[in-house]
This record gives structure tokens, C-alpha cells and sequence, in this order.
């Protein structure tokens, strides 16, 4: 064939995909069957659309520094400051612009997750629909309404979830088109996606893999192009994935102990959670925020056999005799993947409350339910009416009952105290909902109760700063110094590790107004000297110090927590003070000029008396 021919040949075939995609896009757009799908998806949350904030929804949005900093939005992605646990840098910066529309009103941050859980069901039909599965739309619906998704739906820190979804859906639905059409802005379109998923939430790493099992499912040759395509999603992956790896580490988990198993440990526990979470599926009751804990050290011979079925099972599956059992492997595969982050092979900052969470799933749930809808969708054709009537009526039975679980579980999220006390009643072994139950009757006033909460706390895990800073709390917050000090010093004791400053800083306070000051300030200093990273500390220790008349002690700790935090208002201004005090004028000008210019509330301060 001649130069000139193999042109128009090549011209012919690229017009002919790119007709095949033009006709799948007007399709799409000519389908109104995703408006009912949307539709469907939010009703089953506007129970939760006027709920509170929730858990950790302080940390995440309204005590958030990154959030509330006018240049948080870059500095997400570039230099997160060391009170940013984790490098979610899209969620941040999601939360960040959200801030500036919603405040402190968590209406807001609540309807954005619903319209994003809506659209992600939009977007599974749509890849269904492109893989050309069979009962695409009730499959999307089914993982809709599936009750596992309330915690990413109606708990606002888990709005990463969300979008990362959001964002990995299409990134799968544009590399099929790539793959079967070779179009270069299909795959500039799914790397972007991809790439944006990750920068939502990196657990999202394992979906280069399963690119990779669909490809196997197609029945692809692993050729030059298949693998290249492949690289850069892996690379983007790998960075990612190293990334919040190094976050977790030396931030999210500070200086929490979480001691992990053995390797065999690690594999069994792995199996045993994939179960778990297969098993809420299929039956998703009962749910809870926190699950008991069970036991995988040492290394259970069940769970190591649930480890062997699952890989025997998916190569058995992968070598079946039917296309329905191939898309099955295709299905178990890719929910393994996506699942594999959180099964707790890896240490996670979570692990200190359980094994297991809801949330660890929303990523992986929509590979298992399409492949649950679609497979029995494969295998109707041909069967007895009484089947497929059979059929049909367990799926809307399933729906029905879906959607009624979901209804309850998104009212039961709108309140921080009901949430807790279903949380409570179905795991009474953990200290965490006594701790958050203590801290709600606390704040109502309700000290006798609060003070149940926090020595149960105590009791179940009686090295828990927290709970023992919490318990101290109660008498210091009644004016019982003397019967707070003691739960202040064992909280002291119990964050020797650093994993709970607060407690150094309310076994100070408390020395101070007992009228005890050298004990008071030393326990700040050598707090601070032992955790010089620690801002809070460093600047108790720095404001403290210069408060009882030691400008030149208080100093060195003040500067330090200037380097910890150069935007501290109200660290500059106490800096401001301590050189008036020791005569460096000038610099002192200089640092009150820097706070007043942070904070304009300041001008004009005077430091408080001790």
C-alpha cells in the first residue's frame, strides 16, 4: 500500500472512532435516565442536609488552619503547615473555597456531599454503560442507596471520598475509550482524572492495577502501548502513595503507638477485613462508626485460610469456562485493589480506634455491586419467566431495603450525640464515644455525666491522655483544682511520648493557679524541651515564662515557636514584649508591628497580668 493510501486509511479509521464516540456522547446526552438516578441518590440523604458537624469535622474545616488561611488554597498543594495531618491537597482546597461560601453552617458542606454522591452515581452508569454491562442503571441505583456510603455522604470530613470518586469514575470510563479507540485526549483525560482522584484522597493508588485487569478482562495483549499507557498512571500513583505515606507517619499519627504484626498477622487481618467488608455488602447490617476490634496477632489459621480462598478463588474464577465468570474476576479483582489500601497492611492513623471503617469502602462498593447486578443481568436471557420475576423482585427488595437503612443511617448522622450513643450501644469495649459523649455533656453543663463518661474512658484504656485530660477537665471546669491535679499529672504521664500535648499544657495551668508557679512553669519547660516541634507547648512555655517576669528564659522558646509558625499573631506580639523587656527596642517595634499588621485587634494590646 502506498504512503498516500495508508494516510487516508489511517485518516478513515480515525474517523470512524471518533464517529463511535460522537454517537456514545449523543446517546448519553439523549438518555434522561440518569436524572431519575441523581434524583434517587439525594433523596435518601435529605435527612442528613440539616445535621451538625461531626467527629473530626473540626480538624478538617472549622478549627482547620489551612482552610481558614486566605493562601491555604496553594500552600495545600505545596507547603502544608505541620498542623495539616494529612496531603489531601483537592479536598483541602475544596474545603478551603467552601469556607469562604458556608463558614461555620454545616448545611452547606452537607448538600456539596449529596450533589457529589448524585453525581458519582451519574458518572457509574455512565462507565457501566461504556463497559456495555448489562443492568447498568439498577446497578448504579443499587450502590446509590447502599447504607455503607453514609459515612462518606453525611460526615463531612469525608467528603474526600466523595471526590475522589468522583474523579476516578471517569478516569476509568475515558482509558476504556482509549483503549478501545486509541484517541489521545481520552488518555490525557483519564490521566487528568486520575491525578486529580489521587489529590482528593491517595487510596484511590491501586487504580492503575486495575486498569490493568480490565485490560486482562478484554483479553488486551500486554503490548508497547498497553504498558506505556500504563506508566504514567503507576508514576502518578507511586508519587502519591509515598507522599501520604511520609504524611501519616510523621503527622496524622504523631506520636500515637500503633504497634503492627507480623507479616502473617498483617495477611490474615488483611483477609479477614476483605471478608468483612464483601459481607456488609451483601447484608449490610448492623452498621456501626466503630466496629470491635478483633484479634489477629498472634496469626489465626482461619484467617490465614480466608487469605487462600480469596486468591484460590479469584484464579478459579479468572479460569472459568463462561464470560460471566471472567467478569466476576473482573469485578472481585478491581474491589480488591481499590479495597487494598485500607485492610491494614500498611499502618494507618485509624487503626488506634479499629481494623475497619464504612468509609474505607466507598471506593471499592461500586466495583462488587455492578458486578453482583450486572452478572445476574448476563445470565436472565434465556432463563424461565418465574426466574426472571424471581429476580426482580429480590433486586427491589434489596432497594427497598437499602434505601430505608440509608434514610436512618443519614438521620442518624445529623446529630453528633445520637451518632455516638448508636456508636456506644454497639461497641461498649472502646473509650472513644464515652471521650465524645463527655465532651457533649461537658459542654451542656452536665458535669456529673460527663464525668461517667471520662472514668469509663479511663477504665477501658487507662493510658489514654485524652480520657485522663478530659477527666481532669470536669473538676478543673468546677474549680476542684486539687481534685483535678492527680488526672492531670497521670495525663502528664500517659503523653511522656508526645501523644498528647494538651496535657503538659492543663497540668501547668492548673500548678499556676494553685498558686504554684516554679512546679507549673517547669513542667512547661521541659515539656517544650523534650518536644521542641511542638508549637503548642513551645508557646505555653514561651508566654508562660514571660508572664512570671523571665523574658530572657521565655525567649528562646517564643522564637522557636516563630519558626514553627511564622504567621503567629499572637506569638510575634508575646515575642514583641519579651525584647521590650530585656531592652532591644527596635526589634521589639518591629515584631509589634509584624503582629498588629496579622491580627489588628492587637494594636494597642497590653500583655495580661500572671
Amino acid at each position: 500500500m502506498s504512503r498516500r493510501k495508508q494516510k487516508r486509511s489511517d485518516r478513515s479509521v480515525g474517523a470512524d472512532r471518533s464517529d463511535r464516540s460522537d454517537r456514545s456522547d449523543r446517546s448519553d446526552r439523549s438518555d434522561r435516565s440518569w436524572i431519575a438516578l441523581a434524583l434517587l441518590a439525594i433523596a435518601v440523604y435529605l435527612p442528613s442536609l440539616g445535621g451538625e458537624f461531626l467527629w473530626d469535622d473540626n480538624s478538617s474545616v472549622t478549627e482547620s488552619e489551612i482552610v481558614h488561611d486566605p493562601g491555604g488554597w496553594w500552600k495545600a498543594w505545596v507547603a502544608p503547615p505541620r498542623s495539616h495531618p494529612d496531603y489531601f491537597p483537592l479536598t483541602t482546597t475544596a474545603f478551603w473555597l467552601q469556607w469562604r461560601l458556608w463558614g461555620l453552617n454545616p448545611v452547606g458542606y452537607r448538600l456539596v456531599s449529596v450533589l457529589l454522591h448524585a453525581g458519582c452515581a451519574v458518572l457509574l452508569f455512565r462507565l457501566l454503560r461504556e463497559l456495555r454491562l448489562p443492568g447498568a442503571w439498577l446497578a448504579a441505583a443499587l450502590v446509590a442507596v447502599h447504607p455503607v456510603n453514609v459515612e462518606s455522604v453525611a460526615w463531612i470530613a469525608e467528603q474526600k471520598n466523595l471526590l475522589c470518586l468522583i474523579f476516578a469514575l471517569p478516569a476509568f470510563q475515558y482509558f476504556v475509550r482509549w483503549h478501545r479507540d486509541g484517541g489521545a485526549r481520552d488518555y490525557r483525560i483519564s490521566l487528568g482524572c486520575h491525578v486529580a482522584a489521587l489529590a482528593a484522597k491517595a487510596s484511590v493508588v491501586g487504580l492503575p492495577l486495575a486498569f490493568a485487569a480490565f485490560l486482562f478482562w478484554r483479553g488486551a495483549k500486554s503490548g508497547r502501548r498497553e504498558l506505556l499507557g500504563l506508566a504514567p498512571f503507576l508514576l502518578a500513583s507511586l508519587l502519591f502513595g509515598l507522599l501520604v505515606i511520609h504524611f501519616q507517619h510523621h503527622r496524622a499519627m504523631g506520636a500515637w503507638s500503633i504497634e503492627m504484626p507480623g507479616l502473617l498477622a498483617r495477611i490474615g487481618g488483611a483477609s479477614s477485613a476483605w471478608w468483612f467488608y464483601l459481607g456488609k455488602i451483601l447484608w449490610p447490617m448492623p452498621l456501626a462508626t466503630l466496629y470491635p476490634r478483633w484479634s489477629i496477632d498472634p496469626p489465626q489459621a482461619l484467617h490465614l485460610f480466608a487469605a487462600l480462598v480469596i486468591a484460590v478463588g479469584l484464579g478459579v474464577l479468572w479460569r472459568g469456562p463462561s464470560r460471566v465468570f471472567r467478569s466476576v474476576a473482573f469485578g472481585l479483582t478491581v474491589f480488591s485493589l481499590l479495597l487494598a489500601p485500607a485492610l491494614g497492611l500498611i499502618k494507618m492513623s485509624f487503626m488506634r480506634y479499629g481494623l475497619v471503617a464504612d468509609h474505607f469502602q466507598h471506593l471499592a462498593l461500586p466495583a462488587v455491586g455492578a458486578t453482583l447486578v450486572c452478572g445476574g443481568a448476563a445470565l436472565l436471557p434465556g432463563r424461565s419467566l418465574v426466574w426472571k420475576r424471581l429476580s426482580q423482585t429480590l433486586v427491589i427488595g434489596f432497594g427497598v431495603l437499602f434505601c430505608g437503612l440509608t434514610w436512618q443511617r443519614a438521620a442518624l448522622h445529623a446529630s453528633h450525640e445520637a451518632l455516638w450513643k448508636d456508636a456506644l450501644a454497639k461497641n461498649r469495649s472502646i473509650a472513644q464515644p464515652h471521650n465524645i459523649l463527655g465532651s457533649i455533656a461537658a459542654a451542656k453543663g452536665d458535669f456529673p455525666a460527663a464525668e461517667g463518661h471520662f472514668r469509663e474512658a479511663v477504665r477501658l484504656q487507662p493510658g489514654d491522655a485524652h480520657a485522663l485530660t478530659n477527666l481532669g477537665l470536669t473538676f478543673a471546669d468546677r474549680g476542684r483544682l486539687p481534685e483535678a491535679l492527680p488526672w492531670f499529672q497521670k495525663a502528664a504521664d500517659a503523653a511522656a511520648d508526645g501523644s498528647h500535648p494538651p496535657a503538659f499544657v492543663n497540668l501547668a495551668r492548673t500548678h499556676l493557679q494553685l498558686g504554684q508557679s516554679e512546679a507549673g512553669l517547669r513542667v512547661l519547660g521541659s515539656a517544650a524541651e523534650r518536644f521542641p516541634e511542638n508549637l503548642l507547648l513551645n508557646s505555653a512555655a514561651g508566654a508562660s515564662l514571660l508572664l512570671a517576669g523571665k523574658p530572657a528564659e521565655a525567649l528562646a522558646f517564643l522564637e522557636r515557636s516563630e519558626r514553627l509558625d511564622p504567621r503567629g499573631a499572637s506569638t510575634k506580639f508575646y515575642l514583641a514584649q519579651a525584647l521590650g523587656a530585656l531592652g532591644r527596642g527596635a526589634e521589639a517595634a518591629g515584631k509589634q508591628e509584624e503582629a498588629e499588621r496579622l491580627d489588628p485587634t492587637l494594636r494597642g494590646a497590653r500583655m495580661p497580668a500572671m
